[in-house]
């Protein structure tokens, strides 16, 4: 079936979910003006992504944003993917929304996060799959994208993926070295992670990334490097740029059509490869010390 789609790359703020639910409203209306019927919006488009954000107070306040989206979405019947903090039985989780013209039919939670998450937040619990009136939606989330065995369970069982996030641009920070290698690195993998994902379970992938910043974490400003993109297992359909706010719109045939690739699809992770260990065991240490603090 074919459907226009919307990937509507925003400067999320850290600091105003005000500013950043009238962004996601101005963003969704313009992809509905132009012929959009799914809009997605990055990876915490309304509560926004440092430290700070991640607390109960800030889940709950953004739950009056989400049913704002959730009014739009009814109001212009479009179906809308945007990211934010939600709170599940006392638990705060990294959240990817699911809001139709028959209101929320869905949330999906990340299942992979970055360290400093995992004090805060605790992990999905595995893959979303929505029967939609397009085909059959899979969702996934920033971190993600750097695991095969997320993306398994969605392999020749999805029409499309929609996939937000909050890429922080390294290599603002790091140039030289170890580090701005793993720097430079990370900015190539996503420009790659899209298509690869795209070959791998058969079906178009609609990225959403945020861009701007600061982003308050711990000590330092994180930035966000865009680089939105809407690909087909065939190619690139609409490649974004890496700065500054942009709406990608494409037609697409969503249906799977196979996997191309039987080989594992994803790039070298090369110079991110001790990165990524170490953050993996830092990621466990905020597990343990969040497990603590929650029995007491």
């Amino acid at each position: 079936m074919k459907v226009t789609v919307a990937s509507c790359q925003i400067d999320v703020s850290s600091f105003s979910m005000e500013k950043n639910i009238a962004a996601c409203e101005e963003a969704v209306k313009e992809a509905v003006a132009k012929g959009a019927q799914i809009c997605l919006l990055p990876e915490l488009a309304l509560t926004g992504y440092t430290v700070a954000c991640y607390n109960r107070s800030q889940a709950q306040k953004a739950m009056p944003f989400a049913a704002r989206l959730e009014g739009l979405a009814q109001e212009l019947s479009v179906h809308v993917f945007a990211g934010y903090l939600h709170e599940e039985n006392g638990r705060l989780r990294n959240t990817q929304g699911y809001f139709t013209p028959n209101g929320l039919a869905g949330v999906y939670f990340k299942n992979e996060l970055v360290a400093h998450e995992n004090l805060f937040a605790v992990p999905g619990t595995g893959p979303v799959i929505y029967d939609t009136p397009f085909g059959r939606i899979g969702c996934a989330i920033c971190k993600d994208m750097l695991y095969k065995d997320v993306f398994e369970p969605y392999r020749g069982r999805v029409d499309m993926m929609a996939i937000s996030s909050a890429w922080p641009d390294l290599s603002r920070d790091y140039k030289w070295g170890p580090l701005g290698r793993a720097a430079r690195h990370s900015d190539r993998l996503i420009r790659e992670l899209p298509q690869r994902i795209a070959r791998y379970v058969g079906a178009p992938v609609v990225y959403c990334d945020s861009w701007g910043g600061p982003h308050p974490l711990f000590g330092s400003d994180a930035w966000m490097i865009g680089g939105s993109s809407i690909v087909t297992p065939e190619g690139f359909v609409e490649k974004g740029i890496t700065t500054g706010e942009q709406m990608l719109l494409a037609e697409l045939e969503l249906k799977n059509t196979g996997p191309v690739d039987d080989n594992d699809p994803w790039p070298s992770r090369g110079h991110i490869t001790p990165v990524l260990a170490v953050e993996r065991a830092l990621c466990k240490a905020a597990g343990f010390i969040r497990g603590v603090r929650e029995k007491f």
